[in-house]
């Protein structure tokens, strides 16, 4: 009698753990969708803000102001990397997007320059680890402590 009862506890565990293993599978596959998608939504992010930086230095250009006050640190060069002004059109290219626009109107411009963007980070799929306890179904702590630094790192 005993050793039935030990047999089916055991028979229990293998089942919970082979279910584990499955939750787990299905867990990083949408980990890793959900950061492929804030990888592609930042990269869009990064484009508008640095057309952005763009067209704000051309209209302090426009409207005669002293444009030192910009800061010409590591953003201000890798928006010049990715957009350009010339006779009087932005042009802007990465691996998502391609536009170019005219810059006749300057109300246009100032209307562009209102239409900023904000990364959000995707924690659809973390939250529902932590909110039904599931987040002990992944075995790999470095992997637990590098997406809880994340997002650590995203709310500061």
């Amino acid at each position: 009698m005993v050793i039935g009862i030990l047999i089916a506890l055991q028979i229990n565990n293998w089942n919970e753990a082979r279910k584990n293993r499955k939750y787990e599978k299905e867990y990083i596959n949408r980990l890793i969708e959900d950061l492929e998608h804030d990888q592609k939504d930042l990269a869009s992010v990064i484009i508008s803000n640095s057309v952005n930086l763009i067209l704000a230095e051309d209209a302090l250009l426009r409207l005669g102001a002293d444009t030192s006050i910009l800061s010409r640190g590591k953003a201000y060069e890798m928006a010049n990397d990715l957009v350009t002004i010339q006779n009087e059109e932005l042009s802007y290219k990465d691996s998502i997007i391609s536009r170019q626009f005219e810059l006749k109107y300057f109300g246009n411009q100032l209307t562009w320059l209102t239409q900023t963007r904000e990364f959000d980070l995707t924690q659809t799929t973390i939250n529902d680890l932590i909110s039904t306890g599931k987040i002990e179904v992944i075995r790999d702590r470095t992997l637990k402590k590098k997406y809880t630094r994340l997002l650590r790192l995203y709310a500061e």
